[in-house]
């Protein structure tokens, strides 16, 4: 009856130690991926999970089995702790090179579309004053970063924040492909917004005009 109770704290003591092993892998993994890099830390921890594991199999005794159990668990974390970071860095750099493309490709499109919005008689301003506003945001832009100070990803949000709103804003002027362009004002009003406010309020009007013609004086 002792020896049974003996080996039944056996099983439990054993996967409790490997976690311990996990534990003490969470605390070091960080320190030697900032120390020695992410993927040289990735394969020695994978080389060293794989190799006790596998040493596991010839264990002689339990101590021998523990011990070699714990120093699977620490190089099980240590090596997910390293890929998860070594992910997040190319995560992140791949986020960067779709955004750097997305703000080329818009950049290089605004002066055409900026240009064919326009009417002739005042392109050449329109697209100046435009300029000019760019080079204001230009200018003031680096004192984004400034913002880190109170919250770090305070510049991220207002750069995302003032994107995406363009974005939307966007979406509302008119499509000018494979449309003639406008030479005078009232030709660059004849789009759809200002003609519906046209139509609404002719209807409007020939609706008062009717009742009041319809009204026995």
């Amino acid at each position: 009856r002792s020896s049974d109770l003996v080996e039944d704290w056996k099983g439990p003591l054993t996967t409790s130690l490997f976690f311990a092993g996990v534990l003490v892998g969470s605390f070091i993994s960080g320190q030697l991926s900032d120390r020695f890099g992410r993927k040289p830390v990735l394969f020695a921890t994978m080389a060293v999970q794989t190799g006790f594991s596998f040493i596991q199999a010839f264990s002689t005794s339990w101590e021998m089995f523990t011990v070699l159990f714990f120093i699977a668990g620490v190089g099980q974390i240590s090596n997910y702790v390293a890929a998860f970071i070594l992910g997040l860095n190319m995560l992140s750099i791949a986020m960067t090179l779709v955004g750097k493309f997305g703000i080329t490709a818009a950049f290089s499109i605004v002066y055409v579309y900026t240009a064919e919005l326009y009417p002739t008689v005042i392109r050449n301003m329109g697209v100046g004053i435009g300029s000019m506003s760019s080079r204001v945001g230009s200018v003031i832009s680096p004192y984004f970063v400034y913002l880190g100070h109170y919250y770090e990803l305070l510049p991220y949000i207002l750069m995302g924040t003032l994107t995406v709103a363009v974005g939307i804003l966007t979406l509302f002027l008119p499509e000018t492909y494979g449309k003639p362009l406008p030479e005078t004002v009232e030709q660059a009003q004849r789009v759809r917004i200002f003609n519906c406010r046209t139509r609404h309020h002719g209807s409007k009007n020939e609706k008062s005009d009717h009742i009041l013609k319809s009204t026995p004086l």
